[in-house]
């Protein structure tokens, strides 16, 4: 069956384009990885006119001098050295289809006054963060991953994430509670594994 997921997969590992583990995890193959940063780093010399961006010097670019523009549609922050990334307060004001946002290891130092509402997917293990910002609205969001976190409360974020398909909050020690998520019915994955101080888990 050609529509059958696993004989596509099965397909591309023939052709030595993907690696799929035991476990299940999909990896694409470098080469394949590295075409595909070509093909984006031809699309502008500018980097805020990519669509896609992880060097970090662009990086840098595009979040402390707010030259962000809606072209750009995923962030991947990989520094070569963590030194602190003193935000544009504005940075994000401008990146109205930011959909993917990845914080390898930034350290990030300033307030935000516009946040990215479109995002489909925000992974920022070890986030600083106590709270989420209030600000903040998250109803495209499909995947918020914050393993090994110090955040504490999640407030009434999940009334208005009704895509939200993925929770990761493992190893988050400070999270003392998880309120009501009946305003995200999509919910497929949760992970509370080590949260130690966790006292309440709202029943929905």
């Amino acid at each position: 069956n050609r529509t059958n997921p696993e004989h596509s997969i099965e397909i591309l590992e023939d052709k030595a384009l993907i690696n799929a583990s035991e476990c299940g995890r999909i990896s694409m193959h470098n080469l394949l990885e590295e075409m595909g940063k070509q093909i984006v780093d031809q699309e502008s010399n500018m980097p805020a006119q990519r669509s896609r961006l992880w060097y970090h010097a662009d990086v840098l670019q595009v979040l402390t001098e707010d030259t962000g523009t809606s072209t750009i549609e995923g962030i991947i922050v990989n520094m070569p050295i963590t030194d602190e990334i003193r935000l544009s307060p504005k940075c994000f004001k401008n990146m109205k289809n930011l959909k993917i946002f990845v914080n390898v290891n930034g350290r990030f130092v300033g307030k935000v006054k516009h946040y990215p509402n479109q995002l489909r997917l925000l992974d920022w293990p070890k986030c600083p963060l106590e709270y989420l910002p209030s600000g903040f609205d998250m109803k495209e969001m499909l995947q918020l991953n914050m393993p090994n976190s110090r955040i504490r409360r999640l407030g009434g974020v999940f009334k208005s994430m009704q895509n939200l398909t993925s929770l990761k909050l493992s190893g988050c020690k400070f999270l003392t509670q998880i309120p009501d998520m009946s305003g995200s019915p999509n919910l497929e994955f949760l992970d509370l594994s080590f949260c130690s101080s966790l006292e309440e888990v709202h029943p929905s």
